[in-house]
């Protein structure tokens, strides 16, 4: 996952430290500031282990869900990311297991507000 040698990602899109010890890929956005809604592409990038324009191309080409900003007119744009699309993003790019599935998708849906909890009940 990283050039550290004390981890590599298993074939769950989990990472397995040296010391044996395994974390969802969802870990480790859940190891940032739980209070930080969004976040700039440089932000996922670290989190990804990628550059920042891995996450600009991803925005552009609609592979994970942002926000493009603009600042005087058109000539410049910045993106933001929200915690819930990054999430949404990793669990749809991740080879899960089964199980560490379901728990990633309900740890998602029960950090949701109510009513999008509701949308997602009514539509199950």
């Amino acid at each position: 996952m990283n050039d550290n040698a004390n981890e590599y990602q298993n074939e769950h899109g989990g990472v397995v430290f040296a010391d044996g010890a395994s974390a969802s890929i969802l870990d480790l956005v859940a190891k940032t500031d739980p209070r930080q809604a969004w976040f700039t592409p440089k932000e996922v990038a670290a989190i990804l282990n990628r550059t920042g324009q891995f996450v600009r191309d991803l925005l552009e080409n609609g592979r994970i869900l942002g926000h493009a900003l603009y600042a005087r007119g058109d000539r410049r744009k910045s993106y933001q990311i929200h915690r819930s699309a990054l999430e949404l993003y990793l669990l749809k790019t991740a080879n899960f297991a089964p199980d560490e599935l379901t728990k990633s998708i309900l740890s998602l849906v029960s950090s949701l507000p109510r009513k999008h909890v509701d949308a997602i009940r009514r539509v199950i």
